[in-house]
């Protein structure tokens, strides 16, 4: 699954974040497991770098998707306020100035 992360497909990429948004909350879910063995997984096969490389897609919807994945199931990773763009008036999105 990760290894399609950097398709170029906005539709092949829109199925994997909602199959990858699905899966990491099933590793929630398991309470027995102290890690989150499916995060942990993905970030071994650069999911997590490919996912930070996705808040710069062309897409909006995609840009959001990934950064709400990475909100959600890394948030030390989004502590930085310039780590996730945000949406500007108008539609447009951009990085935070850090002022």
């Amino acid at each position: 699954m990760a290894d399609n992360l950097n398709s170029e497909d906005d539709t092949l990429l829109t199925a994997l974040l909602e199959a990858v948004e699905r899966v990491l909350a099933v590793g929630l879910k398991d309470n027995k497991i102290p890690e989150h063995h499916y995060a942990l997984a993905l970030e071994h096969n650069s999911g997590l770098e490919k996912l930070e490389n996705l808040v710069d897609h062309h897409s909006i919807d995609i840009w959001n998707h990934a950064a709400k994945i990475l909100k959600t199931f890394w948030p030390e990773a989004t502590n930085d306020e310039n780590a996730i763009p945000n949406i500007t008036m108008g539609g447009t999105y951009g990085w935070n100035s850090g002022n």
